[in-house]
């Protein structure tokens, strides 16, 4: 039997890395995924082993290559998480977990960047300054373990961490570089004074390349790990956003939400300059074109809070959609404003908290997620907003990520975004785009009308008129709702912290039943 023809696609997300074997017509010819674990800490810090890294990506690429014996490896296609650092030293070695781009801490460098810098920060960078950049992570590390910055000979991000693994070579890719808030994109350069401010050299930074160059071949001892040939090419990839546009095959008018553990509305321009003060910019996997994206907090990660604290998690998008099935549209009057870890684009308020506003006694735990389901809906539909104040035409939105499986929730989305909501084929938007890049890479016979037909639109939801009514309605609530708690949110957030400062009890003043008053 003839050896088909394959793209090996490495998508190392936030929670899950996914390993998938396209062939080449673009289909799938076998996938495997393994789980990431993450530690969250007690002073807004979410943090993750970088040796899980390499060892998830190792049990999932042995899976998904185990199950297609007769396939002979083109390439090696990688996407992964964005501004997630690791420090390491001059032996590679990792000296600190790696800070995840959902960790707060040091996010009062944006806000001393932004106050100092003003406009030119985000002329430079492309970025809305805010928290997940990894910029505030190397501060954090200056400030708090200097031991650790002080041996730090590179500071690299998951994928960088993967090319050196497979290849030897140290690198990361453009649209990973632009996401540091050190990085000019327009120039394609390091901020001098922006690394001066910082305290770091240029030299600690990995050199930047286009993610549709060939980064280097595995070597031995990787194909080994993984179960490949040895000297099979890699190309360097992206950041999972970009590689998720590319993924979805966008139509004109078509703009991309993405809905896994965060969500993330983009359009594709190749203009470089939104001119929205909430919409960043960072560089295309595609040359000469921009993705134009607004990043929500903790989607995915709200609802497994939700689960984990409030009611029975839901398992999967099947038992989501039972869930929110079983509550009525508005979830019985209860209104969820969903900034489980802060608020990001479009408001950038970091410590904004969640809410449930108008609880009774006649509501149940699937109002609950009902609430929040339709809280996060709302959240999306502002960012949406800010595209179309960006001069983003939006006349249908693609969506993809494991959360663009649940029915009733892209139903819900449709007419609170009052337009299409479409679902793709492909259910690896991410690992797909990296695939494409690749296979236009090898000169496989792949353009944006092929990418439409091998990533199709299997299912459009429409707006249901009476819904959109309530839900706009529901829209202008939560604004309100919004508005009118935001002044409080700095007061809460130090409420919060002298709470995680406190002794989780006092035996000296505990309660004693004989006192008659328990």
């Amino acid at each position: 039997m003839t050896a088909r023809e394959a793209i090996l696609a490495l998508d190392l997300g936030t929670t899950v890395c996914k390993a998938v074997l396209f062939g080449q017509a673009g289909e799938v010819l076998a996938s495997a995924e393994r789980r990431l674990a993450m530690r969250r800490t007690g002073d807004g810090g979410a943090e993750q082993d970088p040796e899980t890294w390499w060892s998830a990506a190792t049990a999932a690429v042995r899976a998904a290559v185990a199950g297609v014996p007769q396939v002979s490896l083109a390439a090696i296609a990688l996407c992964a998480q964005r501004e997630t650092l690791v420090p390491v030293d001059e032996r590679m070695r990792p000296l600190h977990d790696a800070m995840l781009w959902l960790d707060a801490r040091g996010s009062d460098l944006a806000v001393r960047w932004r106050e100092r810098y003003g406009p030119a920060l985000q002329d430079w960078t492309g970025l809305v300054p805010g928290a997940p950049y990894s910029a505030g992570k190397i501060h954090w590390w200056k400030q708090h373990r200097p031991e650790v910055a002080s041996r730090a000979r590179w500071y690299l991000q998951p994928k960088d961490d993967l090319v050196y693994r497979l290849t030897g070579r140290v690198a990361t890719d453009v649209t990973l570089a632009a996401r540091t808030l050190l990085y000019n994109a327009r120039v394609r350069a390091w901020q001098p004074e922006l690394l001066a401010d910082l305290g770091i050299e240029e030299r600690q930074l990995p050199p930047v390349l286009a993610p549709d160059e060939w980064v280097g071949e595995v070597t031995r001892d990787a194909a080994e790990a993984w179960g490949i040939p040895p000297g099979t090419p890699v190309l360097l990839g992206g950041g999972d956003r970009p590689c998720e546009v590319l993924g979805c095959a966008l139509a004109p008018g078509e703009v991309m939400e993405s809905s896994g553990t965060t969500s993330n509305v983009a359009a594709v321009t190749r203009d470089p300059r939104p001119g929205h003060p909430a919409v960043s910019a960072t560089p295309h996997v595609v040359p000469g074109q921009w993705v134009w994206e607004l990043g929500l907090a903790g989607t995915g990660a709200g609802l497994e809070w939700l689960g984990a604290w409030v009611v029975e998690a839901p398992h999967g998008w099947a038992d989501l959609d039972r869930r929110l099935s079983a509550s009525r549209p508005g979830a019985g009057g209860l209104l969820a404003l969903p900034f489980f870890l802060g608020a990001r684009a479009p408001r950038w308020s970091p410590e904004a908290g969640g809410a449930l506003v108008g609880l009774r006694g006649t509501q149940g735990s699937p109002d609950v997620v009902r609430a929040v389901a339709e809280g996060l809906a709302y959240e999306l539909n502002a960012a949406l907003g800010a595209l179309r104040a960006a001069g983003v035409r939006v006349e249908a939105v693609r969506v993809t990520g494991g959360l663009a499986r649940s029915s009733v929730w892209n139903r819900i989305k449709a007419s609170v975004y009052r337009c299409p909501v479409r679902q793709g084929q492909v259910a690896y938007g991410a690992a797909f785009g990296a695939f494409l890049l690749t296979a236009r890479r090898l000169g496989w016979p792949v353009d944006d009308k092929t990418a439409r037909r091998w990533n199709p639109v299997v299912r459009e939801y429409l707006p249901d008129p009476a819904w959109v009514r309530l839900y706009q309605t529901g829209y202008q609530v939560y604004e309100e709702v919004y508005r009118r708690l935001s002044p409080a949110f700095s007061a809460l957030a130090a409420y919060r912290r002298l709470s995680e400062e406190a002794s989780p009890h006092n035996p000296t003043n505990a309660l004693n039943p004989d006192d008659g008053l328990c």
